[in-house]
């Protein structure tokens, strides 16, 4: 209530305005961009970010753009927000910038809504640009895309604000060639008259648009129009800014200069610097790979530590390298000593300390504090270090919770980070005989289950296990603390349910055996007791751990299609007829499909001959023309059909690589998500499953 209201008092002290503005500027002014750049800079801490935009809306308390980035910046509850908003919307009726305002608060939050408000905007005000720009981001959005009303809006943008580059972003959803190729005409001309370092990101969004407007087999010219592009470009390269050097990386991989690319690449490393880079190099000389054996696994967390130990020499104030040495110390064969594990998260603490603007969804105190758990190190300060961890947590807003682009099937980075640290601080709590915080921490477990408990019936194999497994673990806590309040029999109940669970929790298993013979139970009446849950345990821990792929069902008939390949075949649903067809759905920026296509190649020169079954590809990149180098460099020779916009209009909310099983009616009847390591099992188990009759 108290954040509320500073909130309201922040916007009505900026709040002067009383009559319809006529005229509105699409462009802040150059001292404007120079303070919006420092304050999104790494120097400012993202709390005070809105009370830094508030000092000065008391300078210039009738400067939109001032007030748009106040909303931006607001880092407490996405309510209040709104509320004051509305607020000041009622109080300002006659302005429309209030109204859009609120109508801009509303969008990630409750966007129909925000729609509505949009709707009364425009018809009052038709010539205001920015909802238009706002309505831009809806339509092209995965779950309220609407591409016809995508182009009118951007259209009307066009009109009012012709310099803006800001609109051709959110074209990646545009799949028409005549409106590509008219932006893309739009864009360059525009970029022509520019030469400032912060536009030249912009050109690879020319550049997708270009290709995207060019069929596959012109592709050569639009390659060669980026070599031009790129000589202007280098120019601009003073080797100190990264948006840059990514910028000509991509020019040079879309010209097909591989060397010169490389070279950039090697540059953004050096600059890049720091063990964030070097974990990245790390992890490509020592990928993950499905079914290590443990002796494996012991290898590679000892190479790890030795690596981490040359990082926190060369970059001793970079935490990263701190916190990957923690993450490998207590991952080793031999159990490192308490003094080691303090001494290494102390040094990330005092790190994090020495840097208040860095903010992550997973702070140092949960990950220091979860780990010194383990250990018993500080007890006695970890209540309060894991309650701050979990404060910044939650004040993390990942994308993700955006209704926007959220997907019913899927955690939110801060909510799975908040369910463990949770656990970790009952843990500690009921160690420390904490028993109101203890309590406490359970009941927002239980706050946790109840909000994500739709996951628990997700068709997505992974989701429903995780939920299972975190169910389980609140069951187990329960016990816990019935056990710390000396009620055993309850106590032995709640252990029962947690290890008998679908995805058990066998440490239940553990203590409730230990409280059985400290309550004078017998061994005949613990295995009595306990027979069916000790079955269904022995049953999981005896399941071998294969990669069997997770294939769910389902009755989705594809729609009309009309989507080219690099061939220049243009592919309508009646190809898919008459036969069983394998889509493998990939991008060139996805590791598990980089992973997973050698394999997918593998199937496709096993089948390729075979007349009741084919094997084609759906890409989706953003940028069609990372795809051809990255296949000839690959030498892959699979199908590949250029079907982001019609995939994306089956599938809005996605994840990748995923494969689908379509039966010769045109009807995907199965489908699988992600990528198991285990390629050659993968190749054996696709094969099986194409040779079975699909239902």
């Amino acid at each position: 209530m108290k954040r509320f209201a500073r909130l309201l008092v922040a916007i009505t002290a900026i709040s002067t305005l009383y009559g319809q503005t006529t005229t509105y500027s699409c462009e802040s002014s150059a001292e404007l961009k120079n303070f919006r750049t420092e304050l999104l800079g790494p120097a400012t801490k993202a709390a005070e970010r809105a009370d830094k935009v508030a000092e000065k809306l008391k300078e210039d308390p009738d400067n939109y753009f001032l007030k748009v980035l106040y909303l931006d910046t607001f880092s407490g509850k996405d309510t209040d927000m709104v509320a004051a908003s509305k607020s000041q919307m009622h109080t300002h009726p006659r302005d429309v910038v209030y109204e859009y305002l609120y109508g801009r608060a509303l969008v990630g939050k409750n966007t129909p809504k925000a729609l509505e408000v949009f709707g009364k905007v425009t018809s009052q005000a038709p010539d205001f640009p920015w909802t238009y720009l706002s309505l831009m981001e809806i339509y092209s959005s995965p779950n309220f895309r609407d591409v016809p009303k995508l182009t009118q809006s951007f259209q009307a943008f066009e009109k009012l604000c012709p310099d803006d580059l800001n609109p051709f972003k959110y074209l990646r959803p545009v799949s028409d060639p005549d409106t590509l190729k008219e932006a893309s005409a739009r864009l360059r001309s525009v970029l022509d008259k520019r030469d400032k370092t912060e536009d030249a990101y912009f050109y690879t969004t020319l550049w997708a648009l270009e290709f995207r407007a060019t069929p596959p087999t012109e592709h050569a010219a639009v390659r060669a129009q980026v070599a031009k592009d790129l000589a202007r470009l280098k120019p601009l390269d003073d080797g100190k800014n990264a948006r840059i050097l990514s910028v000509l990386v991509e020019g040079y991989k879309l010209s097909g200069d591989a060397v010169s690319a490389k070279a950039v690449e090697a540059k953004q490393r050096e600059k890049a610097g720091g063990a964030a880079a070097a974990y990245s190099e790390w992890l490509k000389a020592h990928p993950y790979k499905s079914g290590e054996t443990p002796e494996q696994r012991w290898k590679k967390n000892a190479d790890l530590l030795a690596a981490t130990e040359e990082w926190i020499q060369k970059w001793p104030k970079d935490s990263y390298g701190w916190e990957q040495r923690l993450s490998a110390l207590t991952n080793q064969r031999e159990k490192p000593s308490a003094e080691e594990v303090e001494e290494v998260g102390d040094k990330i603490l005092k790190l994090a300390a020495s840097d208040p603007a860095r903010s992550a969804n997973y702070p140092p105190q949960l990950r220091v504090g979860q780990t010194w758990a383990r250990y018993d190190i500080r007890l006695a300060e970890l209540p309060d270090m894991l309650e701050e961890g979990l404060k910044q947590a939650a004040g993390f807003r990942p994308v993700s919770g955006s209704d926007l682009y959220s997907r019913s099937d899927a955690f939110t980075p801060d909510d799975s980070t908040r369910f463990y640290g949770l656990s970790t601080l009952f843990d500690v709590t009921i160690k420390l005989k904490q028993l109101d915080r203890a309590r406490k921490a359970l009941g927002e477990m239980k706050t946790w289950l109840d909000t994500n408990k739709a996951n628990k019936a997700s068709d997505k194999v992974y989701v429903a296990q995780s939920y299972g497994r975190n169910e389980a673990s609140y069951m187990t806590r329960m016990g816990m603390m019935a056990a710390a309040e000396d009620h055993n029999i309850d106590a032995l109940a709640y252990y029962q349910k947690a290890f008998q669970a679908d995805t058990p929790d066998l440490n239940a298993r553990v203590k409730a055996r230990d409280l059985w013979k400290a309550q004078g139970g017998t061994p005949e009446g613990w295995n009595l007791w306990s027979a069916t849950a000790e079955a269904r345990s022995s049953k999981v821990a005896q399941t071998p751990k294969t990669a069997e792929i997770q294939w769910t069902k389902m009755d989705k008939p594809l729609p009309e299609m009309s989507v080219v390949d690099f061939a220049g075949k243009t592919w309508t649903i009646k190809d898919l007829k008459g036969k069983t067809t394998l889509i493998n759905v990939w991008a060139t920026w996805c590791g598990p499909c980089k992973e997973e296509l050698p394999h997918f190649e593998k199937l496709y020169a096993q089948m390729k001959d075979r007349q009741d079954v084919q094997i084609i590809s759906f890409n989706v990149d953003d940028e069609p023309g990372l795809i051809e180098p990255f296949l000839k460099e690959a030498k892959y020779t699979f199908p590949v059909l250029l079907a982001k916009s019609y995939f994306e209009g089956i599938i809005p909310g996605w994840s990748i690589p995923r494969n689908w099983m379509v039966d010769s009616a045109g009807t995907v009847r199965l489908e699988s998500t992600g990528f198991g390591g285990d390629g050659d099992k993968w190749v054996s188990q696709v094969t099986a499953r194409l040779n079975e009759p699909l239902k």
